[in-house]
């Protein structure tokens, strides 16, 4: 690791210093003054961090790794160090795909799941016993890749994920299911600068973003039917669903630590200025459908938190309230966060807790040389589609680090 000299940047440009800042408070100022119209669902934001997620989402006035990118761009000017994620792989899990995996899996094994009867019917409710608990809960999963490369006052990182949500409805026949898909690549670049003593951090990020995304509603059992006697008719109710475009967005946000003792800093990010939207993109040469996928809209998340240290550990307070200018409930904002760990010359590691939309979040991330492993837990119910119950999401982040 190589150390970058903070100040010159401060001593050479103080000039950019009133008009980055007068842009930060008139993007805050014009979010929180617009009614939004945006659902929280209907993939807002594809991205989440595997620390963050871990510490409640409370990273606003956190931002200290390449998470900066994607959470608030000004915690890259107080990077002490680069840092290059060369392979940098995400999974995502919730509890009930796998619970009722497992479950469906051990009824077939057992021969009960099976019948010679032609009537659908009778086999219907041979599975009704397990199908039926599940009905009504969203089953999730994610994979991505994420390299990344930040060093102070600089960063660009890749995210190419997809993501699948399906809730089974066995107890509302005929609907059948919802389920969802989405694809997304992007790409940030960001800069931010420290004046005023290092007191003051200023950054924005550009997003190049493609995405792609398919949702199927109240799929059901007359849809089922129309497709088995007419091909035709479900490449249409993919195609109604199906919508795929390319955009440009951008973030912006700010740091201010008075003091230096426990560093109490304030956060604010700005995200996607005057809202993100898309051009169509056909990615499905034989498809006649021209759609774009819902443009994301501008929000703001403002945060504080302290950081004691004593020596090589530390332990990290943090609280955000997200979404300010969204219309969803305070309680699904607020999101509270702990970290409590070491730094070692080659080894780094911490415990991570918080509660996000009111429910228990908590991860630990070890560092070992050029590995890294990161584990977080959380509860959302804003999800894609309203489900009856909430769920929890285990995610996983294995790196290898330069």
């Amino acid at each position: 690791m190589h150390k970058f000299n903070r100040s010159i940047f401060a001593r050479t440009f103080p000039h950019l210093l009133a008009p980055l800042v007068a842009t930060v408070c008139l993007s805050t100022f014009v979010a929180m003054a617009t009614t939004a119209h945006a659902s929280s669902r209907r993939y807002q934001s594809s991205y989440v961090g595997v620390r963050p997620a871990a510490m409640g989402n409370a990273f606003t006035a956190v931002a200290d790794d390449a998470n900066a990118l994607y959470y608030n761009p000004a915690g890259l000017a107080r990077l002490e160090t680069w840092n290059l994620d060369i392979l940098s792989i995400i999974l995502g899990l919730n509890q009930a795909s796998y619970q009722n995996a497992k479950d469906v899996m051990e009824l077939f094994n057992s021969g009960q799941g099976s019948s010679k009867s032609d009537d659908p019917a009778a086999i219907v409710e041979k599975l009704r016993p397990v199908l039926g608990n599940i009905s009504g809960e969203n089953h999730y999963a994610r994979f991505g890749i994420n390299p990344s490369f930040v060093m102070q006052n600089f960063g660009l990182g890749l995210y190419s994920g997809v993501e699948a949500e399906l809730v089974p409805h066995i107890n509302g026949l005929p609907k059948v299911l919802d389920v969802a898909f989405l694809i997304d690549n992007q790409f940030r670049v960001g800069g931010a600068y420290q004046f005023f003593g290092k007191k003051l951090a200023v950054g924005a990020t550009v997003n190049f973003l493609a995405r792609a995304t398919a949702t199927l509603e109240d799929f059901g059992v007359f849809e089922v039917v129309d497709a088995s006697q007419d091909k035709n008719a479900l490449k249409s109710k993919i195609e109604q669903s199906f919508a795929s475009g390319y955009g440009v967005g951008m973030d912006t946000g700010i740091l201010f630590t008075p003091v230096e003792l426990w560093k109490p800093t304030i956060g604010i990010a700005v995200k996607n200025i005057g809202d993100t939207g898309f051009y169509f993109q056909k990615i499905v040469k034989t498809s006649e459908l021209e759609n774009a996928p819902t443009p994301l809209r501008q929000s703001v998340n403002a945060g504080f938190s302290v950081t004691p240290q004593w020596g090589r550990t530390y332990l990290r307070s943090s609280v955000d309230f997200r979404d300010i200018n969204v219309p969803i409930p305070a309680s699904k904002k607020l999101g509270y966060g702990v970290e409590a760990g070491i730094k070692g010359n080659f080894l780094k590691g911490s415990l991570l807790g918080g509660m996000s939309e009111g429910y228990l979040t908590g991860g630990f991330e070890v560092d070992l040389f050029l590995f890294a492993l990161r584990y977080a837990t959380y509860v959302t119910d804003l999800g894609t589609f309203p489900t009856e119950k909430p769920e929890r999401r285990h995610v996983i982040q294995m790196k290898v680090l330069m």
